[in-house]
């Protein structure tokens, strides 16, 4: 198994991954500036998700802002099979077409 761990905003370089884990993307600090957090969802889709033409991603964290990277993926989304938005009180799952 190949296992490679980058940094936000890092290059990534090598064959197509087959999965992908990015735990808690923002802190509270990050997440101060609309600016901040585009910067890291370009990231994301210019550089995560081109690698992905099969495979899985997996986004875990907490909805800390309107515009965060968790919140956004999971309203913007379409493109992704499933996604799941779980909460300790009232989970939620919703299956995408």
């Amino acid at each position: 198994m190949d296992l490679q761990v980058i940094a936000k905003g890092q290059a990534i370089r090598g064959a197509r991954k087959t999965k992908c884990y990015i735990d808690d993307p923002e802190e509270d600090k990050e997440t101060k500036t609309i600016t901040t957090m585009e910067n890291l969802r370009d990231w994301v889709a210019g550089t995560i998700m081109p690698m992905f033409t099969e495979g899985n991603l997996k986004i875990t964290g907490t909805v800390i802002h309107d515009e965060c990277l968790v919140n956004y993926i999971y309203h913007n989304g379409h493109t992704f099979k499933k996604l799941s938005m779980e909460a300790v009180e009232n989970p939620v799952y919703e299956e995408k077409n």
